[in-house]
Parts: structure tokens; C-alpha cells; sequence
């Protein structure tokens, strides 16, 4: 445990560490999700539950780290997967607007939800957990936040209990004028 919590405060740091917004890559967010996706196929089969992405991704390239993007699609699936209701079939929304230069991609489970009022401002931070029904660590939404705005992008989150968690998150889009040329 203290070996984990270690290498957590190390990750953690690293993302301090970073100027914001250096070196950012450009990156097609249907492989990056695709990959993704792919990667979780065991957890999402034993869960017995779907992502259906609503509308395609094709030709949105978005900036940033391909560790951390990769991390934060990671971290927000396994959630919905993790936090899963036992009442009813896990399904996974994925859904996306273009807001100005950024891209909202939007992630909504129908699990077990979470009382924002009673946890608006600590489920940023690091270490907190809502339920003891799943294992975690309590820094996936920590990361999340800290490694999306790194890249100069942000992360919103709406919730009921036991009815969905949706996590809101902005991506900067590389530029427009290429991305029209993909579409």
C-alpha cells in the first residue's frame, strides 16, 4: 500500500511539474477511444454491460499527452464500470459536441451515482471515495482533473444517485481548419 501511495504522490507531482500545455500532440480521438475501449473489453464482458458511442468520431483530432488522454478515458470508463448498479444491465453513453475550440466528450453511466451535494468539492481530490461497493483508490477523478487541465482542457460532472454519472470532458481540438478537412 505504501509502495501505491507512492507512486501515486509521484504521478501526482509530475503533473504539477508540467508546464501547461507543453508538447502537445495531436491525436485522432476515435483511435485514441477505439483503443481504449478495446482495452477494457474483459471488464466490460464480466460487468455484462455496453458503451455504444452515439455519433462517430471520425476526423476530431484533439491536443494533449497520448499517456495522459489515454489515463483519462481509462479512469472515467473503469469508473462507470466499477460504480455499476446491480439493479440493472450497465450501459455506457458516449456522446460528443463541439463547444468553441474544444471538444466535450461525454461520458454517462446508468450506475450508482453520486450525492453532489453532499460531495461537490471532494470528489476532486485525492484519496476520497463515495462507496465502499467497488475497490479503488480514490484518485481517479483526482488525475482526471489534474492531468485534463494540464492540457488546457477541463472536466464537469453531473449525477443522480442511483439513476447516472455523467463526466463532461474538454478537450482543446487541434486545428479547426484540418479537422473539417477529415470530416
Amino acid at each position: 500500500v505504501d509502495k501505491l501511495l507512492s507512486t501515486i504522490d509521484s504521478l501526482a507531482e509530475s503533473l504539477k511539474s508540467r508546464k501547461k500545455e507543453e508538447n502537445l500532440d495531436e491525436v485522432k480521438l476515435s483511435i485514441l477511444l477505439e483503443d481504449v475501449i478495446t482495452s477494457l473489453e474483459i471488464q466490460l464482458e464480466k460487468a455484462e454491460g455496453e458503451i455504444v458511442v452515439k455519433k462517430p468520431l471520425d476526423g476530431i483530432v484533439i491536443e494533449g499527452h497520448p499517456t495522459f488522454l489515454t489515463s483519462i478515458l481509462q479512469n472515467a470508463l473503469d469508473n462507470a464500470i466499477k460504480y455499476r448498479s446491480k439493479e440493472r444491465r450497465l450501459e455506457i453513453e458516449i456522446e460528443h459536441e463541439i463547444r468553441d475550440e474544444f471538444v466535450c466528450l461525454m461520458i454517462k453511466d446508468n450506475g450508482i451515482g453520486i450525492d453532489l451535494e453532499k460531495n461537490q468539492e471532494r470528489i476532486w481530490g485525492k484519496y476520497n471515495r463515495f462507496t465502499s461497493s467497488a475497490e479503488g483508490t480514490g484518485i481517479g477523478m483526482y488525475l482526471i482533473k489534474g492531468m485534463i487541465e494540464q492540457m488546457g482542457g477541463m472536466v464537469e460532472v453531473r449525477s443522480e444517485v442511483d439513476r447516472f454519472t455523467e463526466i463532461r470532458l474538454y478537450f482543446k481540438m487541434a486545428d479547426r481548419k484540418e479537422m473539417e478537412v477529415h470530416e
